[in-house]
């Protein structure tokens, strides 16, 4: 699942638990994102991948290509 974000290097590759539905992953995946958020300013990439991990999620290292234009 692609957790995208404002800054192309922080848009986050990660694999969902196999008991988990497509949905219900994403739904759960916002929800941690928004909670870990809420505690306050300050957060960055690496307190997201370490709560998302805590929840059974894992990041997969990617690599963007270049922008296509067409």
């Amino acid at each position: 699942m692609i957790l995208p974000s404002r800054d192309y290097k922080n848009i986050l590759l990660v694999r969902v638990p196999d008991d988990m539905g497509e949905q219900e992953a994403y739904r759960h995946a916002t929800g941690v994102i928004a909670a870990l958020e809420e505690r306050g300013p300050g957060r960055d990439r690496g307190d997201v991948v370490e709560v998302l991990e805590e929840h059974g999620f894992e990041v997969v290292p990617h690599e963007l290509g270049p922008e296509l234009c067409c």
